[in-house]
């Protein structure tokens, strides 16, 4: 009899021990499923948001007015490539573009010019394109803007492309040029700068 109750509670722990196994791999794979949706979807947004930055494209418009001034402040780093920075500051190998539209509802002469409010990265360039025609190349935005003039005619659409670039410097002979990319990355995360624009009669 004894021998019975002992075999018996031994079945009984074994019943109790599958079925605590069954239960917890089913818990396990539950988690695992969810898990893996919560990754999934995540991805899936990262991709999408990806693409929607990749794709945004940085355009400032202006209505230039007779004898009138706008300003525009502007973070260089939102129209950066996105691939081409990290930790959300320029730095060496980064590039990218912006536009300036202007506009105007009368015949004007018009000019357009940049004030730096921080310190430039110095290997830090920029090519103007006026319809997709490239007009000059300057270290400066205050030194490209020179090129940045014109007549605007009514109800007439001018558009300024702005490319800038901070590109690898790895040869041997330009060892300070080093030196000056790594002490400005170091020192300099974002470059801000304001944007004027100035309508003139004509005549």
């Amino acid at each position: 009899m004894k021998n019975k109750n002992i075999k018996r509670l031994i079945i009984v722990i074994i019943l109790i021990f599958l079925i605590f196994k069954i239960v917890c791999s089913n818990l396990k794979f539950d988690s695992i499923k969810n898990n893996d949706f919560l990754f999934l979807k995540f991805l899936a947004s990262g991709q999408k948001d990806s693409i929607d930055n990749l794709n945004q494209k940085s355009i400032y418009k202006f209505n230039v007015d007779y004898k009138d001034m706008k300003l525009k402040s502007i973070n260089l780093l939102d129209s950066a490539d996105k691939t081409t920075f990290v930790y959300e500051k320029i730095a060496p190998g980064s590039k990218g573009e912006f536009e300036i539209e202007l506009n105007s509802n009368q015949n004007l002469k018009y000019r357009i010019e940049f004030k730096s409010n921080n310190a430039k990265p110095q290997n830090l360039n920029f090519k103007v394109f006026n319809d997709n025609v490239f007009l000059d190349e300057a270290n400066t935005l205050e030194k490209l803007s020179e090129s940045m003039k014109g007549n605007i005619n009514k109800n007439q659409k001018i558009i300024y492309k702005i490319e800038w670039y901070w590109e690898f410097q790895n040869s041997h002979e330009l060892e300070k040029v080093d030196i000056q990319d790594t002490n400005d990355a170091k020192n300099i995360n974002q470059y801000n700068f304001d944007v004027y624009t100035y309508g003139i009669d004509m005549f």
